[in-house]
């Protein structure tokens, strides 16, 4: 296994040429095409967790070193071209490692972007005080050995400034999926137009054959895959790979915003993990919503939602539907845990 010491002499530091950037951006085709800008992170040292081991591919010390890329000038190197790409915004746990030695299992140089994106987080949310653990992310990539960490700046993502980013995100025009099915559009405003402006203009500059996105978002994730499909002029051969979440030993989904609870917090938060098992457990959709809601009361755990989907459509359905079409099922929950909010989801067989 490669040292976990980042190389600083890597790091690639060659100037941005902004205003040929900005020349280069176009407003791109199904109305996602618009290009934005963030603001400066703060990195804090932190460690990844002792119990987050990560198995890593025979492949795992093919490509190396690791370089650390600030320019998305440098992502044309002829070395990452063709690549895996894993998009993230740092504070890497395991579930991150996981996507990462998926990534490299399929034999392409791995690109790993650390970027926090301000244009999907709303006025009221923990962009401020979202985790920024840059050192200990970088050094958990290098440890897997990761082709590439791209660090871009907001002005790289947004060269046409953050004010104009977030009118932009506010007024895309979505797949459904990201805005019928009243579960996160519902309550965080203009956060998947954020996501998909971000995720775009990432793909832009990577130009990955494959991205890899885990389950636990789960619109997110139906989101990407939509738009992907969407535009195919824009994105003629990449390919969006779904990565099943990854749990702690006790069941809670893997996130960045856990470092947020308290003991007794994390304690009630195995209560969404408990309620989606229960859920599958159920003989029908009633069943399965209100074994939930049961589960999550218990812990007086305020829910925003806990439901079952369509997995495709994530619109409601009918038990009788189901019966009929044996379309796959997926139950979804949101829930405050104290003052953190999380989201959990798993696919479900029903019994009946």
């Amino acid at each position: 296994m490669r040292s976990v010491l980042l190389r600083r002499s890597l790091i690639i530091r060659t100037p941005r040429q902004q205003s040929s950037e900005k020349c280069a951006v176009r407003l791109a085709k199904f109305n996602f095409k618009r290009d934005h800008s963030p603001l400066q992170t703060q990195h804090i040292n932190a460690t990844p967790a002792k119990s987050e081991l990560i198995e890593l591919p025979q492949n795992s010390a093919h490509f190396s070193p690791m370089r650390l890329i600030e320019d998305p000038a440098q992502l044309t190197d002829a070395s990452l071209l063709h690549c895996s790409f894993v998009p993230t915004m740092g504070a890497l746990h395991a579930g991150h490692g996981s996507l990462v030695t998926r990534a490299m299992r399929d034999g392409r140089p791995v690109v790993v972007s650390i970027f926090v994106n301000p244009t999907q987080f709303g006025p009221n949310e923990d962009y401020a005080r979202y985790p920024r653990t840059l050192d200990a992310d970088c050094a958990l990539m290098e440890s897997i050995g990761v082709s590439a960490v791209f660090l871009p700046s907001v002005e790289a993502i947004y060269p046409m400034g953050l004010e104009a980013s977030h009118l932009c995100a506010a007024q895309l025009v979505l797949p459904e999926v990201a805005t019928r099915p009243q579960l996160e559009d519902a309550s965080r405003k203009n956060h998947f137009g954020g996501v998909a402006l971000v995720v775009a203009r990432l793909f832009d500059l990577v130009r990955p054959l494959a991205a890899y996105f885990g389950e636990k978002d789960f619109q997110q994730l139906r989101l990407i895959e939509a738009m992907v499909a969407a535009d195919r002029a824009r994105f003629p051969d990449l390919r969006i790979e779904r990565c099943a979440t990854m749990r702690e030993p006790d069941g809670l989904a893997m996130s960045s915003r856990n470092r947020y609870l308290a003991p007794e917090a994390r304690r009630s938060a195995l209560a969404l993990s408990q309620a989606l098992f229960a859920a599958n457990e159920a003989k029908n959709i009633a069943h399965a919503e209100r074994a939930m809601r049961e589960i999550l009361d218990a812990q007086s755990i305020e829910t925003e939602y806990a439901v079952v989907r369509d997995e495709r459509t994530l619109m409601p359905v009918d038990q009788a539907d189901i019966a009929a079409r044996a379309r796959p099922l997926r139950a979804l929950i949101a829930a405050r845990v104290g003052n953190t909010r999380l989201i959990d989801n798993m696919q479900l067989t029903l019994r009946a």
